[in-house]
């Protein structure tokens, strides 16, 4: 079994999920006095999503450092960024692993160790990997974060919009006769009561502790 430690060697210039432009479209806003704060909503849905997913969208070079923290040989090990768009390096206790030598599936990350043809495991007490992972996001012409995750955050961010005119102390209340209403509050969003349209949007791309 192996614990691992990762570092953001380039970082990504926007973590944002969704562009300024798209949302104000979808609001039928055209005035740009609000720019700032419509942008401070990006932010802050997309920081949600991503937390909420446990994971970083968009696309950075790391490097990630896997330490073996017991004598059992491991059949895998699984990178923490994904998809993984390329490997750089590979090591095994300061020694390159030759391509050849191991297979990666991008999607989820996961890297085997090879010997020949056949699979092998992994005995080395340190593996560093140097890579590429993430997805290129809205803004871009390159882009290919997955529709889904932009239209979440999009949504989310419509919602923290509307409710910037409620009182931000409310977050429930009853009116006789009519019913109840919960609030999201921003800077105070509890995933566990998002509306299902939203969370089902993104379940498929939450990043699973193993």
């Amino acid at each position: 079994m192996y614990s691992s430690l990762i570092t953001v060697v380039t970082p990504a210039t926007t973590k944002s999920l969704t562009t300024r432009d798209r949302v104000k479209s979808e609001l039928g806003v055209t005035s740009n006095s609000d720019n700032a704060g419509i942008d401070a909503l990006i932010a802050d849905s997309s920081r949600i999503i991503s937390s909420y997913c446990d994971r970083v969208f968009a696309q950075e070079v790391v490097s990630e450092v896997f330490r073996r923290g017991s004598w059992r040989p491991a059949e895998s090990i699984i990178l923490s960024r994904f998809p993984c768009t390329s490997i750089a390096s590979l090591t095994e206790d300061g020694v390159a692993v030759a391509g050849s030598n191991w297979e990666a599936d991008p999607e989820t990350g996961i890297i085997r160790r090879l010997s020949g043809d056949s699979l092998s495991c992994w005995t080395a007490s340190k593996i560093i990997v140097a890579y590429t992972a993430g997805y290129v996001l809205p803004g871009n012409p390159s882009r290919d974060l997955p529709e889904d995750i932009e239209r979440a955050c999009l949504m989310l961010t419509k919602l923290m919009y509307f409710s910037r005119s409620r009182d931000p102390l409310v977050k429930e209340e009853t009116i006789d006769g009519v019913g109840s209403a919960s609030y999201y509050v921003r800077g105070a969003m509890d995933m566990s009561i998002m509306p299902v349209e939203i969370t089902s949007l993104i379940e498929p791309y939450r990043r699973i502790a193993v």
